[in-house]
């Protein structure tokens, strides 16, 4: 019994995903990968933003 309601679980399931597709997937594998370098950028300017302004405003000033 249990034989015949996993492979019936099996089918159901694999034509599931074949309803559903992967078209999407490489569009939300770039949008992860974006949102990622995203958080990257701002971890790093509020690390070194105040040390870069200075920078900044020393050539600046120095011309």
């Amino acid at each position: 019994m249990s034989g015949r309601l996993g492979a019936l679980l099996k089918r159901k399931a694999n034509a599931l995903l074949e309803s559903v597709g992967f078209d999407g997937q490489g569009l939300i594998e770039y949008a992860l990968i974006l949102m990622l370098v995203a958080i990257i950028v701002v971890v790093i300017v509020a690390i070194f933003g105040g040390s870069v302004g200075n920078l900044y405003s020393v050539a600046i000033n120095a011309i």
